[in-house]
């Protein structure tokens, strides 16, 4: 497994991203100021992960996502691990925000993340279609943190 940074035309993985996050309107919203990271298997993309710098030592993990075929083979967690490696000298936190779905809630806390607030009706008032995980509607963003 290798991870690359990827500096320019990020627009070019939309499918992927969209994998992570359906709309494109929110990916448009942070897609340039962030970080992206590929991972590959050889010469196959497997996911990705985009980090925006929020404030000074907080960075946001905006878009995280991996290929079907490729999902619960432990590339999300290499990922993730590889953020905190990359940014333990830039960042003392690093935070996310999910929907109420318990197979990502509990992927994040096993890799010590911890919830921190909820904003209300975030799916409702941003997205412009009705989105659900493992069959439930979402509607509010759950926040979580982890210091590094």
């Amino acid at each position: 497994m290798r991870i690359k940074q990827v500096k320019s035309e990020k627009e070019r993985f939309m499918d992927l991203l969209y994998l992570g996050d359906e709309d494109e309107n929110m990916i448009s919203k942070y897609l340039k100021k962030s970080n992206m990271f590929l991972c590959y298997e050889g010469n196959e993309l497997v996911g990705q992960i985009t980090v925006l710098r929020l404030a000074n030592k907080i960075y946001e993990i905006k878009n995280l996502s991996i290929y079907e075929s490729y999902q619960g083979k432990g590339y999300g967690s290499k990922l993730v691990k590889f953020i905190f490696e990359h940014y333990k000298n830039k960042a003392s936190v690093i935070i996310l925000g999910t929907g109420e779905c318990d197979k990502t809630i509990s992927f994040y806390k096993n890799l010590g993340f911890t919830y921190f607030m909820r904003k209300k009706n975030f799916f409702i008032d941003n997205y412009d279609h009705e989105m659900y995980e493992e069959g439930k509607k979402l509607i509010d963003m759950l926040y979580f943190k982890r210091v590094i």
